[in-house]
């Protein structure tokens, strides 16, 4: 009987633990090169295979993978003892026969120096493409064919994009069809915009293994590169900074980006920021991002209501993912992870009976703020005629400007924005055609009507961008176990017991009809006179149990919803739901459970107020910290700003006019001030310590405007492409020992330009003091530091345990100042499954 030499479809299965995901793909590529059979690579030799129905022996095969071992697998092979190749093997009859081949590679093994990683190779020749002979005749075959489909697992502790924060298993089609991939983790974030950049880089950073799921190409969300929108929050574009009273501009994580930001990009280049952006996330070992991959779906716990499982896909790599995590968090904007887990929502206005506020409409309605479309127009030097499509036919008048003013045209303008009588959600394309329609008819009216705008003849001015993704502000909001309203901002903010994070922008309330209404007003702005807090209860889901939100879809009323919704606020909100989404796997709870307890949620507000998050009616009280038992003392000083304020436990000042209420911070310009420099400030402790890590922050002019723009106006009121002047350039850390009473230097940092710095000094022997020298700084002659933490050897970690004095419910202002009791709203009573469902 002769033997088929059919082509051989076998899958090959490449486990590479521990080690890059890269080397699958890199072995892959290597199997399956083809230089017309003159490559001596293993996937154009030709290979014999004996098959006898039992028994499948692959020696030449085995050889080659030898060879590969030692060419190309030995980097890799290390602190894994484990290793093991397994034949299957199916014949006419369907048996499977298992050969293990273990000691086919003992050679191999002892010719590496190092022990290998784990690697099986499985492989399966089905029966309906292969006859085997009773005589066990040799069967040739092309191993180009052999593997023309490949099936590989790779537990990834590689270089980004996969990283070292799951186990991922994933099997490739040979054409149609999705690629299975498994991931397990700790968090999930849905949603790469500003909340998920905070949210994803807080988690990960908290020691959380955290994967990043995101639609778009790139990170940012409106902030992105495909949008062009700047970031705005609390300090409403500089509006409320005063210098040394109050700095409203968020920190943490947004302020990092931004001063990152402004140093690579000084030619305000959209690109450079995703680039940012970017950058932060693979520079983050326990941080896996999905880019081009969106949110489809969960698998939920029947019994607990607790999400198991979100599904995800790639279109473009033909990717489904089953992503296995503790703690989802939803930053998608339209809350399409808290719909499909069955989270309480709404949409649209609600009356004013349902939370008391002045400013809701009078009937609830299902109408939201609209979606707007950005553009970007330039000076070409010469002139520029333009005539609209065909197909872009809508006509503006004089009078649809009536409240509407054409400023210059270089940046577009906001108010290009439609929503009624769209679903922001449903109707996303529909609303993006008119958004389009209406942006070709300003630009028709501007070029060949007005001719002038703002004093500038626009005969030479031309469209050099505009956007193809809309820029949307509203949709569905989440329910959280609270509900942030109009009283809890103005006309005196609530103080939150489980604030974790500030916003302050106006309660902008936009007319949904938009540039389809010019007869009215685009918007109503009612200024909100206080810094206000965001309670971590707006930041989980009300009943899922593992559920967190962030971003506009957080758990706002409309109302309060129009000033929480910008997106500097947005990725504050990402920050503190990252950081407690972290704390809640590292505790074993769920952050229902961690926003019932004081204690956890107290643990929260430190790890966050350490990172530099700006946290209303909080201050650093971490036990671990001996930089709050120290004494103080600096070689001048200038009062109001003394040594001693470094250990304030706050890092700014916000008591001044449009800063916090009075009694929910403290006053005083909180830092450090010198009169000249060079200067030294001193901490020397009765007791010497070790010291293991050392944290600084310095002032990075946190009241004025700072954020990328590609607006030439905000451009020119900004201090960008160089370090903030108040900001430390150069210094030096040097401890004292307690034995000679000498000092030594153990640190020296020139060209600082970033306001948060930890240095890991990781000094086992104990010291009596430690002194920061500064030498220079960005601009000023005064050295400016807002505070220096000190951590011991071996209390580093994350989360500090709550003190035993400090009691549930309350919060001290200050180290000698009195404990004030907190309020603790309840929840509201009444929500919505949809627009128009009422729920108990």
């Amino acid at each position: 009987m002769a033997i088929s030499r059919d082509r051989l479809r076998e899958r090959v299965v490449v486990v590479v633990t521990q080690r890059e995901a890269m080397t699958a793909i890199r072995i892959k590529a290597r199997l399956l090169q083809d230089h017309d059979g003159q490559s001596e690579s293993l996937a154009v030799r030709r290979t014999s295979f004996l098959f006898d129905g039992h028994n499948c022996v692959l020696r030449e095969f085995l050889c080659e993978l030898e060879q590969l071992f030692v060419d190309d697998l030995s980097p890799f092979m290390a602190n894994k003892e484990e290793h093991h190749i397994q034949l299957k093997g199916i014949s006419d009859d369907g048996e499977e026969t298992i050969l293990d081949c273990d000691a086919a590679l003992q050679n191999c093994l002892q010719r590496t120096s190092k022990k290998s990683s784990l690697l099986r190779i499985f492989m399966t020749v089905h029966r309906d493409q292969l006859h085997i002979n009773r005589d066990g005749l040799p069967v040739a075959g092309s191993m180009e064919h052999m593997l023309s489909g490949m099936r590989y697992t790779v537990d990834s502790k590689g270089p980004f994009p996969y990283d070292k924060s799951h186990t991922e298993t994933v099997t490739k089609p040979t054409g149609a069809g999705l690629i299975e991939v498994s991931i397990e983790c700790d968090v999930v974030v849905a949603g790469g915009g500003s909340a998920g950049i905070g949210a994803a880089l807080a988690a990960a950073r908290s020691g959380a293994k955290t994967v990043c799921i995101h639609g778009r190409s790139v990170l940012g969300g409106n902030a992105s590169s495909e949008v062009k929108l700047h970031m705005v929050g609390a300090d409403r574009q500089g509006g409320r900074g005063v210098p040394l009273q109050t700095e409203a501009r968020e920190g943490g994580i947004c302020e990092e980006i931004r001063l990152d930001n402004s140093m690579a990009n000084p030619q305000f280049c959209a690109e450079m920021l995703d680039l940012t952006f970017l950058d932060k996330f693979r520079g983050e070992p326990n941080l896996t991002l999905l880019l081009n991959t969106w949110f489809t779906g969960v698998k939920k716990d029947a019994k607990t209501g607790e999400i198991l499982v979100a599904y995800a896909e790639s279109q473009l790599s033909q990717k489904r993912f089953d992503i296995t995590a503790k703690v989802f968090i939803d930053c998608t904007g339209d809350g399409r992870l808290g719909v499909e887990a069955g989270c309480q929502w709404t949409q649209g206005r609600e009356a004013k009976s349902q939370y008391n506020e002045s400013l809701a409409v009078d009937v609830a309605d299902t109408l939201t703020e609209g979606t707007s479309l950005a553009f970007h127009a330039r000076d070409m030097g010469k002139p520029m005629p333009f005539k609209p499509p065909p197909t872009f036919t809508r006509k503006f008048t004089a009078e649809d400007f009536k409240y509407r003013g054409l400023s210059s045209a270089d940046y577009g303008y906001w108010w290009i924005e439609i929503s009624y009588p769209y679903d922001t959600v449903s109707d996303n394309e529909t609303i993006m055609q008119q958004l389009l329609e209406a942006l070709i008819g300003i630009w028709d009216y501007i070029k060949n009507t007005a001719v002038k705008i703002h004093n500038t003849d626009t005969t030479n001015w031309a469209l050099d961008w505009f956007g193809t993704y809309a820029c949307k502000r509203e949709a569905r909001r989440m329910i959280g176990l609270q509900v942030q309203t109009q009283k809890d901002l103005i006309p005196e903010p609530t103080d939150w017991s489980d604030a974790v994070c500030h916003g302050g922008w106006p309660i902008d309330l936009h007319n949904p009809s938009g540039i389809n209404d010019t007869a009215h007003p685009p918007f109503t702005s009612i200024a909100t006179p206080y810094i206000y807090g965001t309670p971590l209860r707006c930041l989980v889901s009300g009943n899922v149990p593992n559920l967190m939100l962030a971003g506009r879809l957080a758990s706002f009323s409309h109302v309060a919803f129009g000033s929480q919704r910008v997106m500097a606020t947005c990725m504050v909100h990402g920050q503190a739901a990252g950081t407690a989404a972290a704390y809640a796997v590292l505790a074993g709870k769920t952050p229902q459970e961690v926003c019932r307890s004081p204690e956890d949620v107290w643990s929260v507000q430190q790890q966050l107020l350490r990172d530099d998050q700006f946290v209303v009616h909080q201050i650093n009280h971490d036990p671990r910290d001996m930089a709050l038992k120290a004494t103080v003392s600096a070689t001048s000083e200038q009062d109001g700003s003394e040594a001693k304020q470094v250990i304030s436990g706050q890092t700014r000042a916000v008591y001044g006019k449009g800063g916090c209420m009075s009694g929910q911070c403290l006053t005083g310009s909180n830092r450090w001030i010198s009169e000249g420099l060079p200067a030294s400030i001193t901490l020397e402790w009765n007791s010497p310590t070790t010291i293991e890590q050392v944290e600084l922050v310095f002032d990075s002019g946190l009241h004025r405007l700072f954020t990328f723009s590609i607006k030439k106006e905000d451009q020119d009121r900004m201090i960008w492409g160089k370090p903030m002047p108040e900001t430390v350039k150069d210094y030096a850390i040097e401890v004292q020992s307690p034995v000679t009473n000498g000092w030594v230097t153990v640190l020296d940092i020139k060209d600082n330009y970033q306001r948060k710095r930890v240095h890991k000094l990781k000094l086992t022997s104990k010291y009596s003091a430690l002194r920061v020298t500064v030498t220079a700084t960005n601009g000023i002659e005064n050295a400016h530091i807002c505070e220096i933490r000190v951590y011991p050897q071996d209390q580093t970690g994350k989360f500090p345990m709550k003190p035993s004095g400090l009691m549930a419910g309350e919060s001290r202002v200050g180290p000698e100042q009195p404990i004030i009791r907190l309020a603790t709203p309840t929840q509201p009573q009444a929500w919505f499954t949809g627009p128009d469902i009422p729920v108990a």
